[in-house]
């Protein structure tokens, strides 16, 4: 069984796109955990009764912050692995976790992904590596194992203000390997503060000390405004040899 969680902080039209797109998968052995925060009681019910199902968790106002979230997720789920698709994130086919289960090993396995902004969308490969050494990888396209027993499983780390899902992919495929497939599996939309370069994102590096990062974004900063998100966005697809599919 491969458990799905996904992490959304007051936004139910987010929610539900990725709801609709689990839901239509074809293979029923997934579970499906929703760690949320920031509804009304109002919202909270309206999720729970028009999401209903027997596959499907939700646990609200537990987390203290995103990788928080992303830990109670990991330690409540019950499969064999587990995959991150946060709320707007879909899958992109309805055999999309059926694909998972017909390559899997019990090792991470990382696969394509399309990135969209406006109408333009890019296929993003399922790797970056640097001199043999893996530095980047979609988590909406990572699937990992997971350990029976939750505690020996690789956390996310809670201190690390924006980069702990590189961090935490990077643990795991020293852990177990990783299978590299050129199958799209998902999709999400770009503009989130991982991939947008911001202020804010300027700060929570400052914050994680992670000095090398704060130089080579400022940058990017300066990029995303002069260009403005459409055009940048092409642009570090372009700078990151992503093939540009349509817009």
């Amino acid at each position: 069984m491969i458990s799905i969680v996904s992490i959304i902080y007051k936004n139910l039209t987010e929610i539900e796109k990725t709801c609709v797109s689990v839901d239509r998968q074809d293979a029923r052995l997934l579970e499906h955990i929703i760690v949320a925060a920031g509804f009304s009681t109002e919202d909270k019910i309206l999720l729970s009764n028009n999401w209903k199902s027997s596959n499907r968790i939700f646990i609200f106002d537990q987390d203290k912050s995103l990788y928080n979230a992303m830990n109670i997720g990991l330690i409540a789920a019950k499969g064999d692995s587990i995959l991150f698709l946060n709320g707007g994130d879909t899958l992109k086919d309805h055999n999309s976790v059926s694909m998972i289960f017909n390559k899997q090993k019990f090792s991470c396995m990382a696969f394509s992904t399309l990135q969209r902004y406006g109408n333009s969308v890019y296929l993003r490969p399922p790797c970056k590596y640097r001199k043999r050494e893996l530095v980047s990888c979609s988590h909406q396209g990572f699937v990992a194992p997971l350990d029976r027993d939750p505690s020996l499983r690789i956390r996310y780390n809670e201190n690390s203000y924006i980069s702990a899902d590189q961090e935490w992919i990077r643990e795991n495929v020293k852990r177990y390997g990783v299978d590299l497939h050129d199958e799209v599996l998902s999709e999400f939309q770009l503009g989130g503060l991982s991939n947008r370069p911001s202020l804010k994102a300027l700060q929570l590096h400052l914050k994680s000390s992670d000095y090398l990062s704060v130089i080579k974004l400022f940058p990017k900063i300066i990029l995303y405004f002069l260009l403005r998100p459409e055009r940048y966005y092409r642009w570090l697809a372009r700078f990151n040899r992503y093939k540009f599919l349509a817009g």
